[in-house]
């Protein structure tokens, strides 16, 4: 479904058109989503050299001499800043358009909705709360969309995605966690616990090995596939929200006649 309209300011009596959201949504997705593809290539390198290694004396002499090592450093250097600019980017748009798809199934919702529009902003930031309430919201303006179109249920858009989209975005945040979790304990835990140096960094080496493997699924599922998940979502009610802004339009015309 394309994304033709133009957000040129004009508003009915109840609606607001969201198209222009939705395309500064997908935009900052694509850079996002490439800017974490290129932030797995020094990973996954790191991740080769360590299984291609027995200790940790060996991983750092294959790495550091290889002869990519300066551009892993150099691509790590450039996408980490750049992700966080584009990840807050990200975070800002999609609440504006989220907030603005929410309120217009407020003025044409057929049954009392859980939540105000306001619920799209402070329910990211919330602990616990946004585990589940902003998968709820996105679930509620796809239904109410539909619910207002008067779609067949038979040709109804299923909400599937929505659920592997929020899925790899909080399975990958959980695998982040993980892995940072980890990756701390695998620094301050080892050395107190033995006493050889060579255990020390055996252990170290394995511990390293097994946080680098879950960073990189963290940033392949979160990141990656999260990404191309979300567009998915943005795009599909994009165009359904397009159908409803101009149905209400036709219909604010009509009574003018």
């Amino acid at each position: 479904m394309s994304l033709e309209i133009i957000d040129d300011g004009f508003r009915g009596k109840s609606l607001w058109n969201n198209a222009q959201r939705a395309k500064s949504v997908m935009v900052v997705l694509y850079i996002y989503g490439v800017l974490q593809f290129l932030a797995l290539l020094p990973s996954i390198a790191e991740f080769i050299a360590l299984s291609e290694s027995e200790n940790l004396n060996e991983y750092t002499l294959r790495y550091t001499q290889s002869s990519n090592a300066e551009l892993w450093n150099a691509l790590s250097f450039v996408t980490s800043p750049l992700s966080m600019i584009a990840s807050i980017l990200l975070i800002v748009f999609w609440i504006m358009w989220m907030r603005r798809a929410y309120y217009n199934i407020e003025q044409v919702a057929q049954s009392t909705l859980p939540y105000t529009n306001a619920a799209c902003a402070w329910s990211w930031f919330v602990p616990i709360l946004n585990l589940f309430i902003p998968y709820l919201l996105m679930r509620r303006i796809w239904k109410e969309t539909q619910d207002n179109l008067n779609i067949n249920e038979r040709l109804r858009e299923s909400d599937a995605v929505i659920t592997l989209w929020w899925v790899a975005y909080i399975g990958g945040f959980i695998l982040l966690t993980i892995a940072l979790a980890y990756g701390i304990y695998s620094v301050l835990g080892a050395p107190s616990i033995y006493t050889s140096s060579f255990l020390n960094d055996h252990v170290l080496y394995q511990r390293l090995k097994t946080m680098s493997m879950l960073s990189i699924l963290s940033a392949t599922i979160h990141g990656v596939f999260g990404c191309i998940l979300a567009g998915m979502v943005v795009s599909k009610l994009s165009g359904l929200e397009k159908m409803l802004w101009e149905q209400d339009r036709e219909r604010l015309a009509s009574q003018t006649v």
